[in-house]
């Protein structure tokens, strides 16, 4: 469950807070600076966050009772950023689908499949499927769209199928007359 919010959301366990609201499908997130915004699920997570609350999965940590976030751990009042990453790469590997690009200049694998990457992709997806980069950005929770388009890269194919639906039309017969 906790790979659901990396990909849909593009927050990260530790910024999403416990304030749910199940009837609007919403939830508060936690940004940098510790600003609040608000996203929205789709219907057929609920069954997870179903089981995760209601079904005891969250309150099998100690740290249930005391924590404003949403997922907790056995250890800690909320998930870390590296334990984050470490489930993804792990369910990359179980998949069969992770890769090691390089090693670091310290000697650490660097893995093709991140929580990084999950995000980029979901603003890529986002783009592609004809979501504006103004409600990706505030879904993203970036206080800039400039921070938004680092995620969306626009690609040639992309680029030309924009210039073909949205350039202007100039009827070139009436500009000789």
């Amino acid at each position: 469950m906790v790979l659901v919010p990396i990909y849909r959301h593009c927050c990260t366990p530790t910024t999403v807070t416990n304030n749910i609201d199940r009837e609007e499908r919403k939830v508060q997130v936690r940004g940098k600076g510790n600003k609040i915004n608000t996203t929205y699920w789709q219907p057929r997570l609920d069954g997870l966050l179903i089981r995760w609350l209601d079904k005891g999965y969250r309150d099998a940590s100690p740290y249930a009772a005391e924590s404003p976030y949403l997922f907790v751990s056995e250890s800690a009042p909320s998930v870390s950023g590296d334990r984050l990453n470490k489930i993804v790469v792990q369910a990359a590997e179980n998949a069969g689908i992770q890769e090691v690009l390089y090693r670091d200049a310290q000697g650490r694998k660097r893995y093709k499949y991140t929580s990084h990457v999950l995000c980029h992709s979901f603003a890529m997806h986002w783009l592609q499927n004809g979501g504006s980069i103004e409600a990706l950005s505030k879904h993203m929770a970036h206080s800039s769209i400039t921070t938004t388009e680092i995620y969306a890269e626009i690609q040639d194919d992309r680029l030309k199928d924009e210039y073909e639906k949205h350039a202007p039309q100039i009827d070139f017969d009436k500009l000789s007359n």
